[in-house]
């Protein structure tokens, strides 16, 4: 499975039009990792059959409980691999997505206009992504996770995003979302 996220990040890094082209044998167009780490029939396979599903009593009914899995691994891992800076930014982030998913946002001012945004915690000098929080709507930040349930939503956002950085000698820079 690693080797398969391997893959998967790296077709987001090397984007190629159809995912035949990333198993190309030609000349101009060979990348060998794509056919080192897979043939093309076996990403294949794993690809159309994985199926994430999670049931989180906690939470029934949550949009992001698929991929909090994933996601929660690839922050543990995030954090445990790099230590930041002094300075960190938490701003809001759009992820370039046009599939099903309820929480789809539009955004004219960015980049990706469509997709899922999210609040994301980095290192301010190198990008570095430190902590994530997809944005799902009013449940985002359930009041019951969260010990700061009186401050406004962008308030807790921030903390939540700051929690395993804190009392530590960051200065976090924000925009006037976070702070109006």
């Amino acid at each position: 499975m690693q080797g398969f996220f391997g893959v998967i990040i790296n077709m987001g890094l090397i984007q190629l039009p159809t995912l035949e082209s990333y198993w190309s044998s030609s000349w101009t167009g060979n990348i060998p990792f794509f056919s080192k780490a897979f043939t093309r029939n076996r990403f294949e396979q794993i690809f159309w059959m994985l199926h994430v599903s999670r049931d989180d009593p906690q939470n029934p009914g949550k949009k992001i409980n698929k991929v909090k899995d994933v996601l929660d691994m690839l922050i543990y891992n995030f954090q445990k691999a790099y230590s930041p800076s002094r300075n960190l930014s938490a701003d809001e982030t759009m992820v370039g997505f046009r599939g099903r998913f309820a929480a789809k946002q539009y955004m004219p001012a960015k980049p990706n206009k469509y997709g899922k945004k999210a609040f994301t915690l980095a290192d301010s000098t190198n990008g570095y992504v430190l902590n994530t929080l997809i944005y799902t709507g009013r449940d985002t930040l359930d009041t019951a996770d969260v010990a700061y349930c009186l401050l406004p939503q962008p308030a807790r956002i921030v903390l939540h995003l700051l929690e395993p950085y804190l009392d530590k000698g960051h200065t976090v820079i924000t925009d006037r979302y976070y702070t109006s």
